[in-house]
């Protein structure tokens, strides 16, 4: 099941990530993205 996002679901995911490396570092912030997207997938 494919899906699409809306711009402003975009950058709030751009967001999240950011803040994610500020306050975890790259690695977690990365595992996140990867967990977030494999749910959505």
């Amino acid at each position: 099941m494919g899906f699409r996002l809306s711009s402003a679901a975009e950058e709030d995911i751009v967001g999240i990530a950011e803040q994610e490396v500020r306050l975890f570092g790259a690695l977690q912030a990365r595992q996140y993205h990867d967990e977030l997207f494999a749910i959505l997938t």
